[in-house]
């Protein structure tokens, strides 16, 4: 990959700008800009590839994709409507940076009414080959949804989770993840009632997600968790319920261990 220079990086970004407004000729332009600054072959970690079918990357340099973003960000601003078409064909491309400019694009367009972007998310969480699309395509393409029309997001939500459709239950549990993560989520009575039923009779092909969320929770709000926790392990007999409490008990503060390990052991105890 040729060294970046900023000056020529941003003339070439204006000249891929120029073509917002027509997705194929932005396409176009966008392979023809990553191909310059490709570095195929290098190994990212933290990128899971898929076992039966790989998706096209150029291993892109962070740097490229901040700049590039950076512009997106200003014309999904400025014209809304024009983003939403670009992401869709972004998302067409079968390349992991496109994917994810998708996801960014969607995430900066704003939520006067929100059944644009609820289709498009839809439509896109079942049809994310690679793991990290679907990550990048909750945490960056929710954004502005989540934040300025959170009650109808949650309700997509909890489509996925009460489905009976263990693929959707995943992807549900994935966008809870996303969502706590938010530091301006706090709505977590209404993440706690979504996810007991699963907790209460847990799957095990839902034991990893679960836990990664129950991690995520405890971090965030360690008493309310571990109270949350507590009332799971009373109401539930199920031995995977036990199983997956164990996993996460020392996760816990000192001070919060104590009482649910022993209602975990012993489950008459009060809470």
């Amino acid at each position: 990959m040729p060294a970046v220079q900023l000056a020529q990086l941003k003339l070439q970004i204006d000249k891929l700008i120029w073509h917002y407004t027509r997705p194929a000729d932005f396409i176009k332009a966008l392979h023809d800009l990553l191909a310059i600054y490709s570095n195929k072959g290098v190994y990212r970690p933290g990128r899971t590839v898929h076992p039966l079918r790989q998706i096209n990357t150029y291993y892109t340099s962070p740097i490229i994709m901040r700049e590039i973003q950076k512009e997106l960000k200003r014309q999904a601003s400025e014209n809304p409507d024009a983003a939403l078409v670009l992401a869709d064909a972004l998302w067409a491309e079968e390349y992991s940076e496109f994917r994810y400019l998708s996801s960014f694009l969607l995430g900066q367009v704003p939520v006067t009414s929100p059944a644009p972007i609820l289709q498009r998310l839809k439509h896109w969480v079942q049809s994310s080959e690679q793991a990290f699309s679907l990550t990048d395509l909750l945490n960056l393409g929710t954004m502005r949804l989540r934040r300025e029309a959170a009650p109808v997001y949650m309700e997509m939500i909890n489509d996925w989770v009460t489905s009976s459709s263990i693929i959707l239950n995943k992807i549900g549990l994935e966008a809870l993840l996303s969502l706590v993560k938010d530091e301006q989520f706090f709505d977590l009575p209404r993440v706690f009632s979504m996810v007991s039923p699963l907790l209460r009779h847990v799957s095990p092909s839902l034991q990893g997600e679960l836990r990664q969320l129950m991690i995520v929770l405890i971090n965030h709000a360690p008493s309310e968790t571990a109270y949350f926790l507590r009332q799971i392990a009373l109401l539930s007999p199920n031995a995977d319920t036990k199983r997956l409490l164990r996993k996460v008990l020392d996760e816990l503060p000192d001070h919060l261990r104590g009482k649910l390990r022993d209602i975990i052991n012993n489950p008459d105890l009060a809470i």
